[in-house]
């Protein structure tokens, strides 16, 4: 079995290359439908203390398998911009695995909140976000580039709940 480890990027516009910025652009294309120009991706505004994480086969750095985007809204909460796995290396509990990495390093520098969007349509993805204590706050009407409605999602920053059985 490949190795595979989520790691921090502080200063993911300069600490990635253009070919790992044109994977996230084709990562984000494949897994969610949506296309953003690399140049588009490595503007966003992430924070530099828990902003850039990237699943990366151990033995083969610098070739995104996976993306956790965030930045900070403000002092106390963080809003999640992409958070995405390479459809073959999903239900593997690597999406657990970012979301704790990122909620311990976002705790760690302030951040008692998190905020983020969720394709209305996405019900594992908001049964994931529920079981780390986000509910529905609202919804976007037409938020999506396909005209898909969208789910404003936002809670407590917290590890897992456990699951009553």
């Amino acid at each position: 079995m490949v190795e595979l480890a989520w790691r921090l990027y502080p200063d993911a516009a300069l600490a990635l290359d253009e070919a790992a910025w044109r994977r996230c652009s084709q990562l984000v294309e494949e897994c969610t439908g949506e296309y953003y120009e690399s140049e588009q991706l490595q503007r966003l505004p992430l924070a530099e203390e828990f902003g850039c994480l990237v699943l990366e086969s151990i033995r083969r750095p610098g070739r995104p398998l996976g993306l956790l985007f965030s930045m900070r809204l403000d002092e106390t909460t963080a809003r999640v911009l992409l958070f995405l796995v390479e459809s073959n290396l999903q239900n593997r509990g690597l999406g657990e695995q970012a979301w704790e990495e990122f909620a311990q390093l976002a705790r760690q520098d302030g951040v008692d909140w998190v905020q983020l969007e969720v394709r209305e349509d996405n019900l594992d993805g908001q049964r994931f976000y529920h079981r780390f204590g986000l509910e529905a706050v609202g919804c976007l009407e037409s938020y999506y580039g396909d005209g898909g409605d969208g789910m404003l999602m936002r809670g407590p920053l917290m590890k897992q709940t456990p699951q009553i059985g």
